[in-house]
């Protein structure tokens, strides 16, 4: 038979279990409202969600000048305030004349919207932008380039950069 003692130490002990429990259930909470935020926070960040690489040529007529229209703006806008110093040594005023151009910097802008659209931007894609993405397109137009002038009306292109594309390379 229990006693009225033995109850009391069992009602004392079990409060002391639910005050723990409560305890434990407060930073199981506190944890569980971190990891809602940060959720939330990576949801929110359309960084790598909103950029995607033109394919030039699958695009109609329309949607190719909206394109080049958006990618005109970045180079105009980012690319050539903020890189000028090496990019005008390769980059001319007729790029948009040269599909190899527009192909090459169309997929450059996506990457740098990728990376610099999130909120909190990833050091290590901001470096590989830097070090291997530009210099890499700066090197292949280098050559596409090479035989026009700075002036928009030197260019050494005479067809329109925009070509239809071929049946296999649609959307």
């Amino acid at each position: 038979m229990t006693t009225e003692a033995d109850d009391a130490h069992a009602v004392i002990t079990q409060a002391a279990r639910i005050l723990v429990l409560r305890r434990d259930l407060g930073r199981l909470r506190t944890q569980v409202e971190a990891l809602a935020e940060a959720l939330a926070d990576a949801l929110d960040d359309p960084g790598p969600l909103v950029a995607t690489a033109p394919h030039w040529a699958a695009l109609d007529d329309g949607e190719y000048a909206a394109e080049l229209e958006a990618l005109a703006s970045w180079v105009r806008d980012v690319l050539r305030p903020n890189y000028g110093g090496y990019v005008d040594t390769v980059l001319r005023d007729c790029w948009a004349k040269h599909f190899a151009a527009v192909w090459e910097l169309g997929t450059l802008r996506a990457e740098w919207l990728r990376i610099y659209n999130a909120k909190r931007p990833p050091l290590a894609d901001a470096l590989v932008w830097h070090d291997r993405w530009l210099p890499g397109v700066l090197g292949r137009l280098r050559p596409v380039m090479k035989s026009c002038t700075a002036a928009a009306d030197g260019c050494a292109m005479d067809q329109p950069a925009h070509t239809k594309a071929a049946p296999w390379t649609t959307r």
